[in-house]
């Protein structure tokens, strides 16, 4: 950016005398003047900077400074313009001339000591040559400069000294200097010497005075300014995010690039005639004022969110980060916009998942941990409190062994360990203090995340199991009864767990069934050894009992044995609820029928074989009998001797008494049956 210090470092070790002045015309306010002005004015620069140039200046100056203003070129080689990147005269530069400002004899070509003296101690090179270009005066630093002792330059003819100057620039200039008798001011590349020189020529009635010096490094420092200025411009425009320069007094956009143009959906012209206030629909001029006067601090980066809306109406969020800066003659900010629409979006969408997940944490039954590096705690949730009845805080920078029973701790320990080759591991249940001193029992997954380093340890999922374990204990205990009672029957005793859906033997399975004591199935495997031909009977049983709340069960089925065979059994159990109906356990046996079935089938059996004799006696022989009881009859009809009639009398009984017989025989089988 062009400044007064920047043109100070071009001017400040000129040989030649420069004044540098401000347009604030019709004042010229002198801004600064070089050593060399100075010494030849013999002043200092506090007595005049900050004064008006026109005090002590002739009208021909002042028509030049007017001239300057008005076409923003130079009026001759002495006095020219600086223009700013817009084209702008920023400052005046005046060479020291005798017309105005500098006295005559300080350009002459007689050098008395005083001059001579002067001449030997500035750093710009000198020299000077009369009229017939005869070189008059070479001082130390020409001598330095062009590489030749002045006892080889003084009193000979400059052009034959450097012929090749003569097809240069120097050979003109010099020549317009000393016949028109206007000083001349050039740079110019001299190849010889393979550098680049600043040039003065002040011409006198004796001839020329010329300075000049190296300023191969001003030539590169500004060649590198001017490379500076143009990646700069190639930042600017070629950037990917949109950037804009605007005035903070209006607010009116000054530039914006090609990213901004395609982003909002604006042409460059539009832009130019738009402010601020034209994108951003929620704020108005004052708060924007407000902003730039309160919370903007030049020099400093000012970032801020706000929202935007691009030419199509879409509204978008906006990162803005900008600085101050001088955009030719504007008090400006240069800005550059970044979209975060998409950004905050999903930050947001984070956000409410972390809450969401956050919920879920705190609410949740299980007491959730973070075992540092060094094996404390660094996070716990809240569920301590309901679990542990303890403020979560109060677990912070502390070891979790120190909870823990200490007749638990070698177990946990060493099941610790295990992380250091498994990702996941489950620590058995373990006891862990509670507020009152008291010990609630806690089953824990530990995982391992010390390599996320938004977590950094060990997470420890635990929930409290005591209700389980007490519930085991007094189901162990159970257990050993139901094992003494099931040896001291020859039944086979069961006992089913509803709630974890197991089914205890006991030792009574193996003698009549040949199972293993003690082994464990769940319903559905008991289910499996039911004969085919009655399973969906017994099932059907039991779900009715179960359905309407019966406390007792009876029921007959065949019982597969180890062997594949079957045993007839009868189940006998009771049926235990809790107060909301739902089924705990049931207990009972089964008895081993198979012999009592067999023994009634072999009954049942005779009373058919009874019931086919009794039908023959009493069907078949009463027949014949019936038969001979009517021919009696008729023989008792007809005359019979003594003899025979005895012997007929005796056959009569028999038949009547065989008779009677066979009626009791019916008589009882009819009852049989009955029966």
């Amino acid at each position: 950016m062009l400044s007064i210090e920047s043109l100070k470092s071009v001017f400040e070790t000129s040989a030649v005398g420069c004044l540098i002045i401000y347009p604030d015309a019709p004042r010229f306010t002198i801004a600064y003047a070089n050593e060399a002005y100075l010494n030849i004015l013999n002043t200092h620069l506090p007595d005049i900077l900050g004064k008006s140039v026109i005090a002590s200046a002739d009208p021909d100056f002042v028509n030049k400074l007017t001239y300057i203003l008005q076409h923003q070129k130079a009026a001759d080689e002495s006095c020219y313009p600086i223009l700013d990147d817009k084209g702008q005269v920023a400052f005046i530069v005046t060479s020291v001339q005798q017309d105005h400002l500098v006295p005559q004899k300080q350009t002459t070509a007689i050098f008395d000591d005083q001059s001579a003296n002067i001449l030997e101690s500035i750093t710009d090179a000198f020299f000077a040559v009369d009229q017939h270009w005869c070189v008059t005066y070479w001082n130390k630093e020409a001598e330095k400069v062009m590489q030749m002792p002045r006892h080889g330059i003084i009193g000979k003819n400059l052009w034959e000294l450097f012929p090749d100057a003569v097809n240069l620039a120097y050979y003109k200039e010099y020549h317009m200097a000393m016949l028109e008798k206007i000083p001349r001011h050039f740079e110019i590349y001299y190849p010889i010497y393979a550098i680049w020189m600043e040039v003065s020529v002040y011409p006198s009635n004796n001839g020329i005075s010329v300075f000049f010096k190296d300023i191969g490094h001003r030539v590169e420092a500004e060649k590198q300014l001017k490379e500076a200025k143009q990646n700069y411009k190639n930042l600017f425009n070629l950037s990917p995010l949109p950037m804009c320069v605007y005035d903070m007094d209006t607010l009116r956009y000054l530039d914006v690039n090609e990213a901004a143009i395609v982003h909002y959906g604006y042409s460059h012209e539009e832009f130019m005639n738009m402010t601020l206030n034209d994108i951003r629909p929620n704020t108005g001029f004052d708060e924007l004022a407000y902003i730039l006067k309160n919370e903007v601090i030049p020099g400093e980066i000012h970032t801020k969110i706000t929202t935007h809306q691009k030419k199509n109406g879409e509204l978008i969020m906006v990162e803005t980060r900008g600085n101050c800066i001088e955009f030719g003659d504007h008090k400006a900010r240069l800005v550059a916009k970044i979209d975060v629409t998409k950004t905050i979006a999903a930050e947001e969408a984070v956000k409410r998942s972390e809450q969401y997940f956050k919920a879920l944490i705190q609410s949740g039954s299980e007491l959730i941990a973070i075992i540092d590096a060094e094996g404390h705690y660094s996070y716990i949730n809240s569920s301590t409190n309901s679990i542990l009845g303890i403020d979560p805080e109060s677990y912070l920078g502390k070891s979790p062994f120190k909870f823990i029973h200490p007749d638990d701790i070698p177990t946990v320990k060493e099941q610790m360990e295990l992380i250091a080759t498994k990702k996941r591991i489950k620590v058995s249940p373990f006891r862990f203090c509670t507020s009152d001193q008291e010990y609630r029992w806690l089953e824990a997954v530990v995982t391992d995340m010390r390599d996320d380093p938004a977590v950094g340890g060990l997470v420890t999922n635990s929930r409290d199991v005591t209700r389980r374990i007490e519930y085991e204990i007094k189901l162990k205990e159970s257990i050993n009864r139901f094992n003494l009672v099931s040896k001291a029957t020859s039944d086979a005793i069961f006992d089913f767990d509803a709630q974890l859906d197991v089914l205890y033997w006991g030792d009574g399975f193996r003698e009549n069934f040949g199972h293993t004591p003690g082994e464990s199935l769940q319903y559905s495997d008991w289910a499996t050894k039911i004969h085919p031909e009655e399973k969906e009977r017994v099932l059907a049983e039991h779900d009715l009992c179960k359905q309407n709340k019966e406390k007792r069960l009876d029921t007959k089925y065949r019982f597969r044995c180890a062997d594949g065979t079957y045993k007839v059994v009868l189940q006998k159990c009771s049926l235990i609820y809790d107060e909301d109906g739902t089924l705990l356990r049931m207990l009972g046996s089964l008895q081993n029928i198979t012999e009592t079935v067999n023994y009634i089938k072999a009954i049942e059996a005779q009373n058919i074989l009874l019931n086919e004799i009794s039908w023959t006696q009493s069907h078949i022989v009463r027949a014949p009998l019936a038969r001979l009881i009517g021919l009696l009859a008729l023989v008792h009809t007809e005359e019979l001797g003594s003899a025979n009639h005895e012997v007929f009398t005796h056959i009569q009984l028999s038949a009547a008494e065989l008779d009677q017989v066979t009626t009791e025989i019916i008589k009882k089988t009819e009852a049989l049956d009955k029966a």
